[in-house]
Order: C-alpha cells, then structure tokens, then sequence
C-alpha cells in the first residue's frame, strides 16, 4: 500500500471540528510526508486533542507548564554532563547531523522532563539507558517544531514505550525473538553462536527503545510512522528485526565477531517499506 499524500494529511488535519483518529491512524501506518509528520505524530501520541475547539487553551496550559519547568532546576549538573556526552556519542550517523539547534532543544526537553519527574535520573542511570532515552527526543526534535511540543510529547512516548515494554519484560521478550530467529534465519544465528556474538549486546537495545540508537534518522522516522499508528502494541516490533536480520544477513555472514556487533549497533540505510510490509 502506497503512503497518503500530503493533501490527504492536510484534509484530515485541517477538516472536521473533532479530528478521525482512527482515519489518521489507518492512513499513517503507510508513512507520513516529512512536511506533516510532526503535527501528525502529536495527534497519534495524544498531545493534541482530536477535538480542535479544545486546541487554544490546550496549548497555552502547555507553553506555561514547559517555561516554568524550565525554570525550576531540581537536576544534578552531571545530567547536564551526561546528555552532552551522549549526544556526541549518538549514533544516527547516516542520517542529518545535529544542528546546535536541535542539541539545544533536545538538553531542554530532557531537563524539564527531569524537572517533572524527579525520579527520571536516577532510573535511567541505574538502568543504564541514559544514551537510550536521550536518542528517544532525537527523532522527536527533527519531527516537531515547537520545543514544548516536543517535551509533551516525550513524555507521552517514554511512558507509553515503558508501559508497552518494561524492563523486566524485556529478557523473555528478547528470549523469544531469539528463537524465532533461529527458526527462521538458521545459518545466520548458527553464524552468530560460531561467532560467540552475545544477544546481550545489540538485542536488548534492539528492544528497549524500538531501534533509536540503530537505525538512520531516516529509516526511524519512516518505521515509527507505523509504531506511532499503534502498531508498537500489536506486537510488530518482533518481525521488524527478523526482516532487518534477513536483509543484512549475506553482509553479516561475512563478518566476525566485532565487525558483527559494528552494524548491528549502526545498521545501514534500508528500504522501510519492505521491511515493514
């Protein structure tokens, strides 16, 4: 199935006083215009109300929240620290670099989340998913335009991937991954034991935060186009990574164990479409 033009995106965002969700939802799963891909992606994650009468106070009662968060520091300098270095380490590399402006808005999104959840640092630093939930605004910064924005809808994501997947879900989850693998691409995972290539190292980030840390910017946003149309909870995920295994198994029989692990943690550029369908 073909993607929606953007004129099909600018009617159903633009038309009736209340907004079709589920007409959105069913259109954006075949991807969305880059031009429209932020306003659509707020209405998919719930930031904005499907009814539009709703939309000025909504987003005053946002800006404010967002400025006096800002303003009220209750995070450690170290945070600070973190989310530089593990800018720099961000591994989207094929896609757009990161301007000054995105970096900006990314620490600000994640210092006033941090404000807001006082809990936030310490579970991500004892969880050791720092690098993980920084790269999650990534995607989100490029996507949409207004920073408070982005902040809402961080928010929304983060819960809704810790709800969906939660950390001590995660093992059996990649559990079962790995003998669907086995089954279904058996030289491969044969190739994988031979070369003593851990699952631990590349599977459980693979899982954790939907393949942020992995893909190309722009083969993420393509594929969360269809996560953010609700198929994340439908288990799609699972057959995402055998078809991303499949299509880069004859470059992986070639290698051996650190060139493995390489791509599999900065996967190349590839053709979403077929790896979703």
């Amino acid at each position: 199935v073909m993607a929606a033009t953007r004129e099909v995106f600018q009617d159903l965002l633009g038309g009736e006083a209340v907004l079709d969700l589920g007409k959105l939802s069913d259109v954006s799963r075949h991807g969305i215009p880059a031009e429209v891909r932020g306003e659509v992606w707020k209405y998919l994650l719930g930031a904005a109300k499907p009814d539009k009468s709703e939309e000025e106070r909504q987003k005053k009662h946002v800006t404010l929240e967002y400025q006096a968060l800002l303003g009220n520091v209750t995070y450690s300098a170290e945070l600070t620290r973190d989310i530089r270095v593990a800018l720099k380490r961000y591994q989207g590399v094929s896609g757009p670099a990161l301007t000054a402006e995105h970096k900006s808005k990314i620490e600000n999104v994640l210092v006033a989340y941090t404000n807001a959840n006082p809990d936030f640092e310490e579970h991500i630093i004892s969880t050791r998913t720092l690098s993980g939930a920084v790269s999650l605004v990534v995607p989100l910064a490029y996507a949409v335009r207004l920073e408070e924005d982005v902040y809402q809808c961080y928010g929304l994501l983060y819960r809704r991937i810790s709800d969906f997947m939660p950390n001590e879900n995660i093992p059996d989850t990649v559990l079962r991954f790995m003998m669907y693998f086995r089954t279904v691409i058996p030289t491969l995972y044969n190739h994988f034991e031979e070369e003593e290539v851990s699952m631990n190292v590349w599977a459980m980030s693979w899982f954790r935060f939907f393949l942020v840390c992995e893909l190309p910017l722009p083969c993420l946003l393509r594929l969360w186009d269809t996560y953010m149309a609700g198929e994340m909870e439908r288990g799609l995920h699972t057959y995402v990574c055998l078809a991303i295994l499949a299509h880069c198994a004859e470059e992986l029989l070639e290698l051996e164990n650190s060139d493995i692990l390489s791509l599999l943690h900065r996967l190349p550029p590839m053709d979403m479409d077929k790896i979703i369908a």
